[in-house]
């Protein structure tokens, strides 16, 4: 079977109750970094968790040679995304 991260409306609907179904709403704005994480509070796919750029899933920048959001290690992404 393919599969993809991306679904259509009527997939995610068949599968809102199947619990090998994760839904990660990670919407973002650069410009107002709170605001995803806000709009989430206010409304989001009943059983999606969020996940905020800079918290969950960026490294620290470190000497800045690695980018604004660098992706995290695995062990890290591990933890923000439980089985």
């Amino acid at each position: 079977m393919k599969s993809s991260n991306l679904v259509s409306t009527a997939e995610l609907a068949d599968h809102l109750d199947d619990p090998n179904w994760i839904l990660i709403d990670c919407r973002f704005n650069l410009n107002f970094p709170e605001k995803g994480e806000n709009d989430y509070q206010e409304a989001h796919i009943p059983g999606a968790l969020y996940a905020h750029l800079d918290r969950d899933l960026s490294a620290p920048v470190g000497n800045g040679q690695r980018g604004r959001h660098p992706l995290p290690d695995p062990e890290t992404c591990a933890q923000t995304f439980p089985p």
